[in-house]
């Protein structure tokens, strides 16, 4: 269930780990569905990038929202990448947290 939420229904691949870790990760995600951070995104106050691939199933439109609830929050959108951009495409993480790091500091 874990590999299909993060990849999607069709891929083959699967998520290893141990036990424990995958447990503490669902405790995890059971907490933010009954004590959601949304409402208090609005409170985030340092700048904010977010990037997420275009084929991550939980990605663009929980992106959109995050990006509406932080004041000045931006997002891009990697094309054909799914939920790990860093591991699908570390060069292109790199280079738009550069972009992003450079647009920043020009006024």
């Amino acid at each position: 269930g874990i590999a299909r939420a993060i990849y999607g229904e069709g891929s083959s691949k699967t998520v290893r780990g141990d036990a424990q870790g995958i447990a503490h990760v669902t405790r995890t995600l059971k907490s933010l569905h009954d004590d959601p951070l949304t409402p208090r995104l609005r409170d985030v106050a340092c700048p904010t990038r977010l990037l997420v691939g275009e084929k991550d199933p939980m990605g663009p439109k929980a992106s959109a929202i995050i990006e509406r609830e932080i004041p000045g929050a931006t997002l891009e959108v990697v094309p054909g990448c799914g939920h790990w951009l860093h591991v699908e495409a570390p060069e292109v993480v790199m280079r738009a947290i550069d972009r992003w790091q450079v647009q920043r500091e020009t006024p």
